[in-house]
């Protein structure tokens, strides 16, 4: 489970997301869509300490992310993935291989069962998204 109370992120004076509150259960599938420069790639590597909190706070699995460092740090990003956008895709690899690349070298699950649940995963993205 991953949630956002009241974060807001800014750079500088521009503010890219503000008061944002949302809550992710385990197993549940988002997709976040919207224009370039709306804020959902910075949304997500808030998850990750890829960027830092203006305000707010961050809870995976009911445990704040504040302040993690070492060891705790590693341990959160080696429990979640996420595909960047597609000039950060690698190329060589299809869209299923990108999703499943970290469950396979992090995780080191087998790469028939990953693949399952990535094709499962990215068929409910594609679904759910009403984005063009």
């Amino acid at each position: 489970m991953v949630e956002f109370r009241r974060i807001s992120k800014a750079f500088g004076q521009q503010t890219v997301l503000r008061n944002i509150n949302l809550r992710i259960n385990a197993g549940e599938v988002v997709a976040i869509c919207g224009p370039s420069g709306s804020g959902k790639s910075t949304l997500i590597r808030l998850i990750n300490q890829l960027e830092t909190l203006s305000s707010g706070e961050i809870f995976v699995h009911q445990r704040p992310t504040a302040g993690l460092k070492g060891r705790q740090l590693r341990a959160l990003r080696t429990g979640i993935g996420f595909v960047f956008q597609q000039f950060n895709l690698y190329s060589h690899l299809t869209a299923l291989e990108n999703v499943a690349l970290a469950l396979i070298k992090i995780q080191r699950l087998s790469v028939a069962t990953v693949h399952q649940h990535a094709r499962e995963r990215l068929r409910s993205a594609v679904s759910s998204c009403a984005c063009a």
